[in-house]
């Protein structure tokens, strides 16, 4: 009798990922352990378990790398109480605690919430930390600020319960100039600000808008999506572009499963087309 296959092979971590992504972090730290399945799902929470035996790192979300002096000195009290007086600022924006204790997990997280700050997505398969050019607001060269869209798009983006479980994490970043210092080239989706003579000659601004870059093991140039995107229409086509790597990514070889590897199998011309028809939704 022939087997019917009915679905896609997965790999272990869309397994655990498939039987739910909700974790009570008070709850596990009564038991006093996080098993291996609550551990590749707390990555979602932007909690990540480490090699020192009991202790975990947590990365706090930071759209755009801007924080208010209240923020600061809440992070400041928060590495004090629980991170052994340390904050880690990462070269995507973000700031990292270590050494936290299992039972520090929760109450950090709610303390962070005092100051509306989160982990949310701050690690695993979802859209990370989107980040804007350090020198967005201020940078001469500038062809608008950037950063109202970055901090726009990424709460957007949150919002979005469809785009929790991505074949693997996906990372977006907006320029302000031809600079390109927020590296559009080497990211998921890569933002960069223009202007053009409209066709009433009056100037509009927009965002070049490119896709399916990355390093690693096997570095991709990201391509040319679009020449000129509105700029209220881009946390829309952000959203578009995920959902095609949300039902185009790999799913069962974590190695291939980022956007380059789509846009590289289907082609710039192909990855397009679909994305306008989750544009048209």
């Amino acid at each position: 009798m022939q087997r019917r296959i009915t679905n896609l092979r997965r790999s272990d971590d869309e397994v655990v990922k498939e039987a739910g992504l909700l974790l009570d972090f008070d709850e596990i730290a009564r038991h006093g352990r996080m098993t291996s399945e609550e551990s590749k799902v707390a990555k979602a929470y932007g909690i990540y378990a480490t090699r020192h035996p009991h202790f975990f790192m947590a990365r706090v979300v930071v759209p755009g790398g801007v924080l208010t002096s209240s923020q600061v000195r809440g992070l400041s009290k928060i590495a004090e109480e629980f991170g052994q007086g340390r904050a880690c600022i990462t070269t995507r924006q973000t700031i990292q605690f270590h050494y936290l204790r299992l039972e520090d997990l929760a109450p950090m997280m709610r303390e962070l919430a005092k100051y509306s700050l989160s982990t949310f997505h701050g690690c695993g398969d979802n859209v990370r930390n989107t980040v804007a050019c350090p020198w967005a607001t201020v940078c001469r060269h500038r062809r608008f600020d950037v950063l109202p869209c970055t901090k726009d798009t990424a709460e957007f983006l949150k919002a979005h319960r469809d785009l929790d479980n991505l074949p693997r994490k996906f990372k977006i970043s907006f320029s302000g100039c031809e600079g390109n210092c927020a590296q559009p080239y080497i990211n998921d989706i890569g933002i960069v600000a223009i202007r053009r003579k409209g066709r009433d000659e009056t100037t509009e601004t927009g965002f070049r808008v490119m896709i399916g870059g990355g390093m690693g093991w096997d570095p991709f140039t990201a391509k040319h999506l679009y020449g000129f995107v509105p700029k209220d229409k881009i946390r829309l086509l952000c959203r578009a572009v995920a959902l095609l790597f949300r039902d185009h990514g790999d799913r069962f070889n974590r190695a291939a499963a980022r956007l380059k590897y789509v846009v590289d199998r289907l082609g710039i011309d192909t990855c397009r087309k679909m994305i306008e028809q989750f544009l048209d939704q």
